[in-house]
């Protein structure tokens, strides 16, 4: 028999089970498990008042509500909105969960990943950012997988917040978490608020956060950054 897995974190009802933990539950025409539904849950008590305050802002801008074109538009920047203030994340609960999957690692070599993508709104205008993340660190110990660097970066971007702050809270969360303090992060936002408007620019901003040896130490920042193809 198939083993059943979570619609939206994947995990699989054998492993709930073997935890101790309830199996899927049916939520509309998906299977969840019982944090996935719970956040369904707390998704749609946002959504409500949401969906009301963007049907009134299209309304002051003239737009016809009734216009089919607009007919799932409050329902879908509603939900675009949620999913980027944070609103319904518990991100320390998610932050534990995603760096718990460690493995022995008994070399002190330098681990980098690189080109990692993600989107988040930008706290100025609301508006897209699309970062390319480069992370490196000093394994004391333990690595931890690929794959949950890359939901550790989507998940922080989860936030509506400057460039500077997001790029600070990956460093903090991999040097708690890992339990190295030898940390660094670059990432490359591309900004539609200058694409779109303003100056209409192209430009690209770039930020890193070095912390413990990448800070004291040129020759490992260096290595860090010719690694990560950061010129």
């Amino acid at each position: 028999m198939t083993d059943r897995a979570c619609a939206n974190c994947k995990i699989l009802e054998s492993q709930l089970i073997e935890y101790g933990e309830h199996g899927l539950i049916q939520h509309k025409d998906r299977l969840l498990c019982r944090e996935c539904r719970s956040r369904e849950h707390k998704k749609a008590f946002y959504r409500i008042p949401v969906v009301y305050a963007v049907r009134d802002l299209l309304r002051t801008l003239t737009l016809d509500v009734n216009d089919p074109n607009f007919a799932e538009t409050p329902r879908r920047l509603a939900d675009l909105l949620i999913e980027f203030s944070g609103a319904t994340v518990d991100f320390e609960k998610e932050l534990e969960e995603i760096c718990s999957a460690v493995f022995p690692h008994s070399s002190s070599g330098l681990i980098v990943s690189q080109s990692i993508e993600t989107y988040a709104l930008c706290p100025h205008h609301l508006l897209p950012v699309h970062y390319v993340v480069a992370i490196g660190y000093l394994p004391k110990g333990y690595a931890i997988g690929v794959s949950k660097l890359s939901r550790l970066v989507d998940l922080l971007s989860k936030k509506s917040q400057l460039q500077e702050t997001y790029t600070q809270e990956v460093a903090k969360a991999l040097s708690t978490h890992l339990k190295t303090p030898d940390v660094a992060v670059v990432v490359k936002g591309e900004h539609y608020c200058m694409k779109m408007r303003g100056t209409k620019s192209n430009g690209s901003i770039v930020v890193s956060e070095m912390l413990g040896d990448f800070q004291e130490s040129q020759n490992l920042r260096a290595e860090f950054l010719s690694l990560a193809g950061v010129r």
